[in-house]
């Protein structure tokens, strides 16, 4: 995910760099309530552990599974063109 999302080259992904709708939670079983959706974006700062605004791949790395679904489609599908604001 990371060379997919790298939209700069620099080997870390800055919170601009990712896909607005790259969620870390999804509950379809309570439908489309407030909360069902949390994207990355939202709480970024919370995996950025060393607090430089880009993820590096150690910091890749400890964020929780959710990655493995998301390193599949998100950057490819989304592109750096979908900005985070």
């Amino acid at each position: 995910m990371l060379a997919k999302c790298d939209a700069n080259g620099d080997g870390r992904i800055g919170k601009q760099e990712l896909p607005l709708d790259l969620l870390i939670v999804r509950r379809v079983e309570v439908g489309e309530i407030l909360g069902a959706e949390i994207p990355l974006t939202r709480v970024f700062d919370f995996f950025d552990t060393d607090g430089d605004g880009r993820y590096d791949r150690a910091e890749w790395a400890r964020a929780p599974p959710f990655r493995s679904a998301a390193e599949s489609t998100a950057c490819s599908r989304f592109g750096p063109a979908a900005k985070a604001t």
